[in-house]
């Protein structure tokens, strides 16, 4: 249980710290822009992270050949990629185009760094 709770913490921590810089990247740099991203991170990703473990478990997840968990993922991460997209639409009275496209690259790049650490990781722990 200590190990699940790590794991949610890093991978929020390592969430933020992405979703941050690509914003910053894109342009968004006001105090209340970078909090915006961040309050919706913390109501997000340990959801997103809580979901697809217990998903992933109970179905013996393995990500190379089960097409299953690939399918709870790309659902997940496209729902929080809606949810945060409002929700900073909603934080930020802003409705561009622009916003969408930053929730849908902070939501990539992020989930990509998660695959690239976890999969360092295995060999790690092998």
């Amino acid at each position: 249980m200590i190990l699940f709770f790590i794991y949610i913490v890093a991978a929020l921590l390592i969430s933020i710290a992405v979703e941050v810089l690509i914003a910053f990247v894109f342009g968004y740099r006001k105090k209340l822009e970078i909090l915006a991203i961040i309050l919706v991170n913390l109501i997000t990703n340990p959801l997103l992270n809580y979901i697809i473990t217990i998903r992933l478990r109970n179905i013996r997840y393995n990500p190379m050949y089960d097409p299953s968990g690939q399918y709870t993922i790309l659902i997940s991460e496209l729902i929080v990629i809606i949810v945060e997209w409002l929700l900073l639409r909603f934080a930020l009275r802003n409705k561009s185009i622009k916003l969408m496209m930053l929730s849908i690259t902070m939501n990539i790049v992020s989930y990509v760094v998660g695959l690239i650490i976890t999969y360092s990781l295995i060999d790690v722990f092998k």
